[in-house]
């Protein structure tokens, strides 16, 4: 399953990068000064994306540890309930779910997770619409 989420994460990356102006303009501030990633943790493997000055790039191994310490939010999750936020008809409903019970994780530098993580949560929503179509 793991191979397959990183196939995943690497369409989402091409998907996004395609489609960045369209991406870019769902905020209502410019994200463009910030960086926001979803790493996916499982077992002792660290892989996701980020988006870093209007584009996307997929991490794994070193680069997504680094980005642990230095993003401006970083969302954690397993693959499995990645999938579950994909495939959910109420994504907001289902990732303020994980939250609640620690299936989603945030570490943040300017302590305005919730922002962030919505904004970094809207833009996996709004690829994966894109790559349903």
């Amino acid at each position: 399953m793991t191979e397959d989420i990183k196939t995943l994460m690497k369409l989402f990356v091409e998907i996004g990068n395609e489609y960045k102006n369209e991406i870019l303009s769902l905020f209502d501030e410019d994200v463009t000064k910030y960086t926001l990633a979803l790493l996916i943790a499982d077992a002792n493997e660290k892989y996701g994306f980020y988006l870093s000055q209007g584009k996307l790039k997929y991490v794994e191994g070193s680069e997504a540890n680094y980005l642990l310490n230095n993003a401006t939010v970083t969302a954690i999750t397993t693959s499995d309930f990645i999938i579950k936020i994909i495939n959910s008809e109420n994504w907001e409903k289902t990732c303020r779910f994980g939250y609640n019970v620690g299936l989603i994780s945030y570490q943040t530098r300017d302590r305005r997770y919730i922002k962030h993580g919505k904004n970094l949560l809207k833009l996996i929503n709004y690829i994966n619409k894109i790559a349903g179509e």
